[in-house]
Parts: structure tokens; sequence; C-alpha cells
């Protein structure tokens, strides 16, 4: 073993007496990664994402609007047909959403489709609810769409039934 002084390939104000155990390049304690066959740089390492978390943009974009047309119809559906017990079935609108991206994202999993997950059931449960009355004010010409914007921001139950519908849903995409 020499007794030179080694400085890290990444770090070079470090030193350090550790080398990657497949290229021996010197690195410090924070450049290096425990492998099953011992420490290597990242490079050797080969780190990557495992396939079932890496999504597209083009797919997540495609996953997104499909989850959004779902979760208006949905919303539609819930609010406009089941009415008074929506949000006790709430958990099922959120876990019916969930599942329509983790089958459009061929069931893969991972934060981004928990954010469009999440969104969808958002926008979704909004524009079921107050959707009609924003068509008809558009189509009237009204200058009163602070209103129902106003609407549903006080509206508490669908705030309960958007955090249940979220909850449920990201579960699905987890």
């Amino acid at each position: 073993m020499s007794s030179e002084e080694l400085h890290c390939t990444i770090h070079p104000d470090r030193t350090t007496l550790l080398r990657c155990g497949k290229c021996e390049r010197p690195f410090c304690i924070d450049c290096l990664v425990q492998t099953p066959v011992g420490l290597r740089c990242r490079e050797c390492a080969n780190i990557r994402r495992l396939p079932i978390y890496e999504v597209s943009v083009a797919r997540l974009a495609w996953v997104t609007l499909v989850g959004l047309v779902a979760a208006v119809l949905g919303g539609i559906l819930f609010f406009g047909v089941v009415g008074a017990f929506s949000l006790w079935l709430s958990p099922l609108y959120g876990l019916g959403i969930g599942e329509v991206i983790r089958w459009t994202a061929n069931r893969k999993r991972g934060p981004n489709l928990q954010l469009a997950a999440g969104f969808c059931i958002v926008v979704g449960a909004i524009l079921g609810k107050y959707g009609l009355a924003l068509l008809s004010l558009l189509a009237a010409g009204s200058d009163r769409l602070g209103l129902v914007a106003e609407a549903a921001g006080r509206d508490i139950w669908l705030m309960l039934f958007v955090v249940i519908a979220v909850v449920a849903g990201i579960s699905r995409v987890r």
C-alpha cells in the first residue's frame, strides 16, 4: 500500500483512502455508493430508476388528458346523479380515476403519476360540480363568473370530497 495522499476525483479538496472497486479511481465517502459487490463510484454502479417508475413526457401528457376526461365525466356523474351521497362515495371516485391513470400508463407508478392523479381529481371534481354553471354563464355572456369561483371556494363538502378522493386516487399509483 502506498503512502501517497489521494484526492477525490469529484472533490479535489478532499483527501481519501477509498477507491472504486471497479475502476480504482479515488473517491470520498460522499461520492461512493454501497453495492452488493462493494463500494463503487456512481458511474460504475450504473444507478438508474426502475422501469416501473419511468414515464415519458408524452405518456404523462396522454395519461393526464385521459385522466382529466374521466375525472370530469365522473364528477358530472357523481354530483349530478349520486348527489347527496357523493361524499360517502368519494373514495370510489378517487380509486376510479387513479385506476384509469394507472391503466393508461401501462401499470406504471411514481410521483409524476401521483401528481397527475391529484390534478385530474381536483379539476374533475370542480368542473363536475360547477362546470355546467360555468358553461351556462359563458354562453349567456354573463360577467358573474367570479360568483361561481367564489361558490366553489366556499363549498366545504366539495373540499372534503376532493381531499378524500385525492388520497384514494394517489394510493392507486403510489
